[in-house]
C-alpha cells in the first residue's frame, strides 16, 4: 500500500493507469516527479511543460484554481509515492 501523496512526495504513475493508457512499454512508467502542489484531485509536479501550458489551453489562468499553468498536473488517481 502506497503512503499519502503530500507536498515533497516522490511519485510515478501507477501500473493500473499506465496499462489501461497502453503505456506499459513506453518512458511514462520510469518517469519519477517531486509534488511541488495539491490542488484539488491534481498533484503539481515538477516537470515543466514544454508549451507553458499543461493541457488545458481551453481554460483561464483563473478557471484552473488561479495558478499559472506551467508545471505538469496529473490526477491524483493516477500516482503513487515511490
Amino acid at each position: 500500500m502506497s503512503k499519502s501523496i503530500v507536498v515533497g512526495s516522490r511519485v510515478r504513475l501507477t501500473g493500473k493507469f499506465l496499462r489501461s493508457t497502453g503505456q506499459i512499454a513506453g518512458g511514462e512508467g520510469l518517469s519519477r516527479w517531486i509534488v511541488l502542489d495539491i490542488r484539488g484531485s491534481f498533484a503539481v509536479v515538477d516537470e515543466k511543460t514544454s508549451t507553458g501550458k499543461s493541457g488545458y489551453e481551453d481554460l483561464s489562468d483563473e478557471e484552473f484554481y488561479g495558478q499559472k499553468l506551467d508545471y505538469r498536473r496529473i490526477n491524483l488517481a493516477n500516482l503513487e509515492t515511490c
